[in-house]
């Protein structure tokens, strides 16, 4: 709405928001509502940490620079490969199976798909919401949850064969040593032999039991 002189007709404008006024609000109550719903549908995330010391190798040599270099280049070595290690599959499905986590809904999507409220308070928008507003509604529940509840850095590995035709236990299989993968923190220190090995859990005392088993 703009004048001939190229000035905003905010008197226009101003109408044309007073009488969309009840959708606008409608809206905004519905963005607000739905939000707060996700927020309080999200549990506090704990995270347990527990540190790995790496032991240097015994070097019998009479060159002091050659000791240095050649401690300093196991120590690396070392480091790395026990890093790698923490954070592996196989030790990933081990710990799985030693929590027995394919009976905690917080790594068991199909247990989660029965527990997870906000999505049926979404799906009842659309009874009072136009479809465009209906759509930004739900972008908008769609980013918050992916950035609230941390899926933006849990690492998903995907199969390489198709996914719907695998055995839905091979599937759920797969999905479980995912999500505890990524909860899962494996970070060498800088400059030391130290690894830290951090853990997120929605139960504390689940954080510090997978602490434990990843790093004994």
């Amino acid at each position: 709405m703009q004048a001939n002189d190229g000035w905003i007709d905010l008197t226009g404008l101003f109408a044309t928001v007073w009488r969309a006024r009840y959708l606008i609000s409608l809206i905004v109550l519905a963005v607000v509502g739905t939000g707060a719903l996700v927020l309080t549908s999200i549990p506090e995330k704990y995270t347990a940490r527990a540190q790995v010391v790496i032991d240097a190798r015994e070097t019998n040599v009479v060159d002091i620079e050659n000791v240095v270099s050649g401690l300093a280049d196991y120590g690396d070595a070392a480091v790395l490969t026990e890093a790698e290690i923490l954070k592996s599959r196989p030790l990933a499905e081990q710990v799985v199976d030693a929590l027995a986590l394919d009976a905690v809904a917080e790594f068991n999507p199909r247990l989660l798909e029965q527990t997870d409220a906000a999505p049926v308070a979404v799906s009842a928008l659309p009874l009072i919401l136009p479809g465009e507003a209906m759509a930004a509604v739900q972008d908008v529940v769609g980013r918050a949850r992916s950035v609230l509840s941390g899926g933006a850095d849990a690492a998903v590995e995907l199969p390489a064969a198709d996914p719907s035709k695998l055995d839905p236990a091979v599937t759920e299989r797969i999905a479980i040593v995912n999500a505890f993968r990524g909860a899962l923190k494996v970070q060498p220190v800088f400059r030391s032999r130290v690894i830290t090995v951090d853990f997120r859990s929605e139960d504390p005392e689940l954080a510090a039991r997978a602490v434990n088993a990843v790093v004994d």
